[in-house]
């Protein structure tokens, strides 16, 4: 992670909690009522964001 720009950290380490708590919310019975489709947007968006973060290096010297 030492190659990543600031944003690129800060994109990777948000996707990371996102993906987080979207596989949490997918398996745990306390959140049976809520939608579906919110707990895969949630994980879709992490994952998503930890793709971007990979376009966010700091150029070589």
């Amino acid at each position: 992670m030492k190659n990543f720009s600031r944003t690129g950290k800060i994109l990777f380490s948000y996707g990371a909690i996102q993906m987080f708590w979207g596989l949490v919310m997918l398996n745990v019975k306390l959140f049976e009522h809520t939608s579906e489709t919110i707990k895969y947007i949630i994980l879709i968006t992490g994952i998503v964001f930890c793709i971007i973060s990979n376009f966010f290096k700091e150029p070589k010297k």
